[in-house]
């Protein structure tokens, strides 16, 4: 894209093929966000609102009682139930983090920052099925799909909470502190 602009004459329109990156660019500019957005708060979404309902709906309808009577075990009841929803929201999330994989790929090195930490890859994936499975028990737990989807969201976000702040302690245990006045950090960036 800088070759485009370099290329250029000056006060010269740019070329067709440099005009369809920079409106590629613009449009990579815009996703970005919204990408981001997207890949914090799906995985929470998807595992809380699928999860969670999968059985507490059965229970609190009186049919998981029937559908356990019909059939040989009720944790083969259960796996036919959840495993191909559990597939196909791992399938669907890691398609979500090889997008923001892709996109924060696209990015110019300076501009990342922290932000976007674990927020790519298969690790978004990794948290839906971990709400999921959490929202599952918590239903078969209580029995009742709306306080189950409420309880799951309670437990999801301590969990994030919980691993934060235990994150940030190791990280500060395992931090090299440095005095202030000993290094100017005046326009200091953090490359991811």
């Amino acid at each position: 894209l800088g070759t485009c602009y370099t290329q250029a004459a000056p006060g010269a329109p740019l070329s067709a093929s440099c005009q369809s990156l920079v409106q590629w660019g613009n449009l990579l500019t815009t996703a970005t966000p919204i990408l981001e957005g997207a890949t914090a708060v799906v995985p929470f979404v998807v595992g809380i609102l699928l999860g969670a309902p999968l059985v507490s709906r059965e229970i609190e309808k009186r049919t998981a009682s029937i559908a356990w009577s019909l059939s040989l075990s009720r944790v083969r009841w259960l796996s036919l139930r959840a495993t191909p929803l559990l597939i196909a929201i791992a399938v669907v999330l890691l398609l979500v983090g090889q997008a923001s994989e892709a996109l924060i790929r696209a990015t110019p090195p300076g501009q990342l920052g922290y932000s976007v930490f674990a927020m790519h890859g298969p690790l978004i994936a990794v948290r839906g099925v971990a709400v999921f499975c959490i929202g599952v028990l918590v239903g078969l737990v209580m029995g009742r799909m709306l306080p189950a989807i409420l309880m799951t969201g309670v437990v999801a976000i301590a969990l994030v909470l919980g691993l934060t702040l235990a994150r940030g302690e190791i990280m500060r245990a395992e931090a090299t502190w440095v005095p202030s006045s000993s290094v100017d950090f005046s326009g200091v960036l953090i490359y991811g």
